[in-house]
């Protein structure tokens, strides 16, 4: 299989269209930790994360529909696509919402800020991308970061050392997406975004169902809060639906590593919004592990080389 890569020509390199999308994406990204944790209050995670994955897969296959989309594709990209989907949907879906679930909105957010990082290295490890001496400074400095966030992530929340679990499962999670986010650039170059959208959530929606299983008999829908719905539809339709859409879009267009580096932005937007609506007052192992990261995913972004294949 030929790989696809980033082309790095000036017409990529200036913002456009797709970088505002991008950066849309990201805003609703961060705002969706904090909507998740209140949401989360009247309903199990297990079930949160199953209802809103699979309202959210119905409308990007419903979009699909109206725009005409084939879905036909080959056996090899159809297991492609099921695996894409067990990584980028079930797994880190279920890594992530059980994290959260676990750990501050703000912590969270900090560790999927190492996506750029987990991307660069992937791509270096498959020879898509090479890493000067730069790259490898700012891994280091962003598994630091990251270090110091994880360390610290058990005297922010009341849940005391649960909290620190809950950080680890949404790292494990970022490196899943990072998986994701490098291994659908070839099927981008095949298939339109929201065709690869919607066959891998398609694929992802049996395992949070089955995972969410047992939670569904005690769920209590008529004790879901009014903020619980609003969580949902929130998640289903922008965090997920449209989000996920923008996101290949972005990777198909400008390349998996530069659509990776507006993760920057999600500990500085995760903090503040759960600071602000949330009051979760990060210690000083969050604040200092905030800007190690930032600093360390930018040396990432100024240290990779783009190889053509």
């Amino acid at each position: 299989m030929v790989a696809h890569t980033d082309t790095d020509t000036p017409k990529q390199q200036r913002f456009g269209p797709v970088d505002l999308a991008l950066l849309g994406v990201v805003v609703i990204w961060g705002a969706n930790f904090s909507i998740i944790k209140a949401a989360m209050e009247g309903l199990s995670p297990a079930v949160f994360n199953a209802t809103r994955f699979t309202a959210a897969t119905a409308i990007v296959l419903l979009a699909a529909r109206v725009s005409g989309h084939d879905w036909r594709v080959g056996r090899g990209d159809a297991v492609r696509l099921a695996v894409l989907g067990l990584v980028g949907n079930t797994a880190y879906q279920l890594l992530f919402i059980h994290g959260i679930a676990r750990t501050t909105a703000g912590n969270a957010a900090l560790m999927l800020g190492g996506v750029p990082v987990y991307v660069a290295l992937i791509g270096a490890a498959l020879g898509l991308e090479r890493l000067n001496w730069r790259g490898w400074l700012g891994c280091l400095l962003a598994f630091g970061g990251t270090a110091l966030v994880v360390a610290g992530s058990g005297q922010t929340v009341e849940v005391g050392g649960e909290s620190l679990w809950g950080a680890v499962l949404v790292l494990c999670g970022a490196v899943a997406w990072a998986l994701y986010t490098v291994f659908t650039r070839p099927l981008l170059g095949r298939h339109s975004p929201l065709k690869v959208t919607g066959l891998s959530m398609l694929a992802g929606v049996p395992g949070l169902l089955l995972a969410a299983a047992p939670d569904w008999r005690a769920q209590d829908w008529a004790a879901v809060p009014p903020l619980g719905w609003f969580g949902l539809a929130y998640s289903a339709t922008l965090a997920l639906g449209l989000a996920y859409v923008v996101w290949n879009a972005g990777v198909k267009q400008v390349g998996s590593a530069r659509t990776a580096i507006y993760v920057n932005l999600q500990p500085v937007l995760g903090l503040l919004i759960g600071w602000l609506w949330l009051a979760e007052n990060p210690g000083w192992a969050q604040v200092v592990g905030a800007a190690v990261i930032v600093a360390g995913v930018l040396l990432v972004r100024m240290g990779t080389v783009i190889r053509n294949a």
